[in-house]
C-alpha cells in the first residue's frame, strides 16, 4: 500500500496517509494467496511478498530487494495508476 498514489492529504500524519484498496487486496491479506485483479499490481505485489516473507537468506529474496530499489518494478505501479 504504501507504494501507491496517495489519494487525501487532509487530514495526516506521518504513514497515515489514504489509499485506494485495489480490487482484491483484502481477499489476499485475509486468505493469504493473491487476489489482486490487476495484473500488473498483482505481480508487483508477488514480488514485495518475496521481499517481506520469503526465506531470509535465499538468493531470489537478496536479487529481488536489489532489483526493487533499483527501480526495476516500478513501472508495475506507474501502469496501474495510471488506469482511468
Amino acid at each position: 500500500m504504501s507504494r501507491l498514489e496517495v489519494v487525501d492529504y487532509k487530514p495526516w500524519r506521518i504513514g497515515h496517509f489514504q489509499r485506494d484498496l485495489p480490487n482484491g487486496y483484502i481477499d489476499t491479506i485475509k486468505i493469504g494467496k493473491n487476489k489482486i485483479k490487476n495484473p500488473d499490481l498483482a505481480q508487483f505485489y508477488d514480488k514485495l511478498k518475496i521481499i517481506i516473507s520469503g526465506n531470509l537468506y535465499s538468493i531470489e529474496r537478496i536479487s529481488t530487494i536489489l532489483e526493487m530499489n533499483t527501480g526495476k518494478y516500478d513501472y508495475l505501479i506507474e501502469r496501474y495508476e495510471q488506469l482511468p
